[in-house]
């Protein structure tokens, strides 16, 4: 083969790639359907006639096409209609699988080269060549007309030429696309697609396609700095995947165009995955619009404290709250559906609060309103009757030189204009947290989206000798290094005459019991990374039936099982250290930080933020993968993880200059652990809040939940420009 860039092969023989091409067929909507290849309604129709199928074998990669290896086909019509043109396009998508079972891997779209021509007078007229199937897949590639008045016949006729780029590099060395054996499997296959009608439509682009248009490179980009004019905003490639089959493409920054609408939801657009796919965040339900609120008739107040007062002249609800009392309505309304509440406000700095919304005394959300104002919306779906009780808890401060200043409104349904619009009402309430401490259940076995009880603390002072560090032999544990009574660098003593097992004590009394050649660090490793993960936490409980009953049933089919990184794997032992430390002090020096955490937080820069930080968006530990085909979660939908919110641009800084498309009002978990401390019995996990990345304890039931599901590859968009007044729509209907 000519001119090939860099093949590296023991024997090409036997190694080879099929290329098929398939076809699909027009569908015309003025047209009734005759045969399977041609629509015919009285003299207006149109023909797509397959005339050649390309298949090549033994291809090895190539810096252009082959002459005489082309995939022809024709297109053919008669339109008597005096006022409008047919007008028909020429798509490329994937194709089937193949026949050959062996053939199991795709080949990376970058590689697929393609030329159209259009052969006219048996002379071939080129409309583009050499563009890979990364330009051309699901776009239109190619559009003409058959004009009105077209009394005769005319045909127009087309070559599709295909072949592997000579960039490609075969063979068993580390900047190779494809080993030898997986060249073995590879296949391609692309389907030719040609549709007409009287209105030039819309040429659907997939999800992925779009979040990929104009990306830049991230080779530049500083991650342990927060976005920026000169650190990225706008949509980026990791350059550390360009060459995979499916580039990672993300948002970042303080972007306004990644604003989507799925499962009449609102999503933000975050990052494609390595299958294709790409991540949404729940950013809130689809806004409608509302002419009137009702009036004061329309309400049966049953609690009033801090005085709200009724103003007829825009139907709401008003309080000035110039104490740190705060402040609580409930109330009655007549039976209807989908009421929208409104909460506005607010003016002065003292205005920061948590206002929480409740149901009949379940509270259906909580948020944080700062100062500025802010409007928030709850949507109340369903049927409301007359005695449902809403209430509305406001707690903050104010004072009389700066009051609070709060409206409430209720919307009903009858009033609603329709709206394509997005709210940015973000997380959503979570149920109550149990508290992850308790006499049958230990600290460190209840970090994770995962987790179950997996080892066993005690409580109990021993005398005896104590060893610095313990070898293990023949079902015996040996100490080493022993002094005859427990120190700062002494922790081990045996717990049995044959010292079978060992006490490793690492704060006073308190001691985990290591057996069967057991190390701190694989103990560690036991409760955590290597956990049984039987019990799945609240966080993922909640936002499972939240999934389940919002997408699962009529959209479940658009999203992919993609694979969530829960990483457990541990940076710093703190006082767990295996071979000395201390066995007392303050407890936060007990503290166990968490990889994923530690490098946005604390390390050894003045600023405490790591300045090497590069997001990673493998799992290091493969018990931390997390996915439907594995069991470890029951539907397809998780959180977002540290390094993703890293990659969109947050870092961990209190500074009003972090700007990103991920903030929100609410505070909303992430997937990663922070640190955890036995000692004290507490556990932090990742959160966002309003000026970045931040950590939660565990058991704090005001932080809420931005759920995230992957859109599969190939899901297209049917509308929108992607701003929140505009934003894309997934095309869910055939």
């Amino acid at each position: 083969m000519k001119n090939k860039k860099k093949i590296i092969l023991g024997s090409i023989i036997g190694i080879f790639l099929g290329l098929i091409i398939s076809t699909t067929y027009a569908i015309f909507s003025y047209s009734k359907t005759g045969d399977n290849n041609k629509l015919i309604a009285g003299d207006i129709y149109m023909h797509y006639k397959e005339s050649n199928n390309l298949n090549f074998y033994n291809a090895i990669p190539q810096n252009t096409y082959t002459e005489g290896e082309y995939f022809e086909f024709t297109v053919e019509g008669k339109n008597t209609n005096k006022n409008k043109d047919i007008i028909y396009d020429i798509v490329l998508n994937y194709g089937d699988s193949p026949v050959d079972t062996t053939k199991t891997i795709r080949i990376k779209d970058e590689l697929l080269r393609f030329r159209l021509v259009e052969v006219i007078d048996d002379t071939e007229n080129e409309i583009f060549t050499n563009k890979s199937y990364v330009d051309l897949n699901g776009t239109r590639i190619h559009k003409t007309t058959i004009p009105a008045e077209t009394n005769s016949k005319i045909t127009h006729r087309y070559r599709v030429y295909a072949w592997i780029s000579n960039t490609a590099i075969i063979g068993n060395t580390a900047d190779a696309d494809y080993t030898l054996d997986d060249w073995n499997k590879v296949y391609g296959s692309v389907k030719v697609s040609v549709t007409g009608d009287f209105a030039d439509k819309k040429v659907l682009s997939s999800v992925y396609d779009i979040v990929k248009t104009g990306a830049q490179s991230d080779s530049n980009i500083h991650f342990y700095e927060v976005n920026g004019d000169s650190n990225g905003n706008g949509n980026f490639v990791r350059n550390t995947t360009i060459n995979d089959q499916y580039p990672i493409y993300y948002f970042r920054g303080n972007v306004d165009n990644n604003n989507i609408l799925f499962a009449n939801k609102c999503w933000k657009i975050v990052r494609t995955t390595e299958t294709g796919g790409t991540k949404l965040i729940y950013n809130g339900e689809q806004k409608k619009t509302y002419v009137s609120s009702l009036d004061q008739n329309n309400y049966t107040i049953v609690t009033n404290e801090g005085g709200w007062t009724f103003d007829s002249t825009d139907n709401s609800w008003n309080i000035n709250i110039t104490n740190d009392d705060g402040a609580e309505i409930s109330f009655k309304m007549p039976s209807g559906t989908e009421y929208l509440f409104e909460l506005s406000g607010t003016t002065g700095p003292s205005a920061d609060g948590m206002y929480s919304f409740y149901k009949d005394g379940t509270r259906v959300k909580r948020e944080f309103i700062g100062y500025g104002d802010d409007i928030l919306y709850q949507n109340l779906t369903g049927t409301l009757t007359a005695d449902n009780v809403l209430k509305i808890l406001y707690s903050g401060s104010g004072s009389t030189s700066d009051p609070v200043v709060m409206k409430i409104k209720m919307w009903n349904s009858t009033s609603e204009v329709a709206s394509s619009n997005c709210d940015n009402s973000g997380a959503l309430s979570m149920l109550p947290l149990p508290s992850p401490f308790n006499s049958n259940r230990n600290s460190l076995a209840y970090v994770g989206y995962n987790y179950g009880d997996v080892y066993t603390f005690a409580s109990d002072a021993k005398s005896g000798t104590y060893g610095n560090s313990v070898s293990y032999s023949n079902g015996k544990y040996t100490l080493n290094d022993t002094v005859d009574a427990i120190d700062a660098n002494h922790h081990y003593i045996c717990d049995d005459e044959n010292c079978s097992k060992v006490r490793y004590y690492h704060y006073e009394s308190r001691y985990i019991l290591l057996e069967n050649g057991d190390t701190v660090e694989t103990a560690l490793k036991k409760m955590l990374s290597e956990s049984n993960d039987t019990i799945k936490s609240p966080i993922q409980q909640t936002i499972n039936t939240w999934y389940e009953n919002n997408i699962k049933t009529n959209y479940g089919k658009y999203v992919e099982d993609t694979k969530w990184c829960n990483d457990r794997s541990i940076d710093s032992l703190g006082g767990w250290n295996p071979n000395g430390g201390k066995v007392s002090g303050n407890t936060e020096d007990y503290t166990i930080y968490f990889s994923a955490f530690r490098k946005y937080r604390y390390t050894t820069t003045s600023n405490g933020i790591k300045t090497t930080n590069t997001p990673v968006l493998t799992c290091p530990n493969e018990n931390d993968v997390m996915y439907v085909g594995n069991g470890k979660i029951d539907n397809p939908i998780g959180l977002l993880t540290f390094d993703e919110a890293g990659l969109a641009g947050l870092t961990f800084t209190n500074s009003s200059s972090n700007k990103n498309y991920l903030l929100s009002n609410s505070q909303y978990w992430l997937l990663s652990p922070a640190t955890i401390n036995e000692i004290g019995n507490w556990a932090y996990m990742g959160a966002i809040y309003v000026y970045g990345l931040t950590v939660v304890e565990l058991n704090n039931t005001s932080t809420g939940a931005r759920p995230v599901i992957s859109l599969k590859y190939g899901t297209v968009i049917s509308d929108g420009d992607g701003s929140v007044d505009n934003p894309y729509v997934v095309k869910t209907t055939n």
